[in-house]
C-alpha cells in the first residue's frame, strides 16, 4: 500500500486499533485483506 504510493490518507485508513477489531470490525478488515489484498496496521490503545 505505501510503497505503490505514498498517499497518507490511504494509510491511515488502513490502521485499526485492537478496541475497534473486538467491537465487530473484524470482518470488514477480513474481507477487504482478502478482497482487495490491502494490509492494515493494528495498533494497541
Amino acid at each position: 500500500m505505501i510503497a505503490k504510493n505514498l498517499d497518507l490518507r490511504s494509510a491511515l485508513d488502513h490502521i485499526i486499533s485492537v478496541f475497534d477489531l473486538g467491537r465487530g470490525k473484524a470482518s470488514k478488515v477480513i474481507q477487504d485483506v482478502e478482497k482487495n489484498k490491502d494490509p492494515y496496521i493494528v495498533v494497541k490503545k
